[in-house]
């Protein structure tokens, strides 16, 4: 009989063993085995694993496995909370992420720059020629360079005063 955390491979006297990294025995029992944790988890490192822990935020891992780390999101992806995270998010529109890593959440593009739908967004795209976008933030579309002002219609002046002299 081993405790939570601990497992003997064959019968004898000797002690039971500590789960390897990536590795945990919720119970105690007849523990042949540790298993091995579910996608979301891991386990850094060796010792008495009576459970995996979740990924923390910018982190993921998709499958059930000798978990020793979680994943780094990938570029125009991110992940903003810790957790059981089994895939990370794509930016939303108006915002991107460069490059893997960490991703804890995603970059608003830049003056000049949009992005007009959510996705794995790895860069903005430039305005088209004859748009523009004056400062950064969640720049979903440009806007006109010159605003095409409208024809001022004068109205007829009803009030005309005629004068007369006398």
């Amino acid at each position: 009989m081993c405790g939570a955390g601990t497992f003997k491979a064959v019968r004898s006297n000797d002690a039971c063993g500590m789960c390897q990294a990536g590795k945990f025995k919720a119970a105690q029992g007849v523990n042949t085995f540790c298993d091995e944790c579910p996608a979301g988890k891991f386990k850094a490192a060796q010792g008495v694993n009576t459970f995996c822990d979740e990924c923390p935020a910018g982190k993921f891992k998709a499958a059930p496995g000798v978990n020793v780390a979680c994943d780094n999101c990938a570029a125009g992806m991110f992940k903003a909370t810790s957790g059981v995270n089994t895939f990370c998010d794509n930016c939303a529109a108006g915002k991107f992420k460069a490059a893997q890593g960490v991703n804890t959440f995603c970059d608003e593009c830049p003056a000049g720059m949009f992005k007009a739908a959510p996705g794995v967004n790895v860069l903005c795209d430039e305005c088209p020629a004859g748009k523009h976008k004056a400062s950064s933030g969640v720049n979903t579309a440009c806007g006109n360079e010159h605003p095409k002002k409208s024809a001022s219609r004068r109205e007829p002046d009803t009030h005309t005063h005629t004068h007369t002299h006398t």
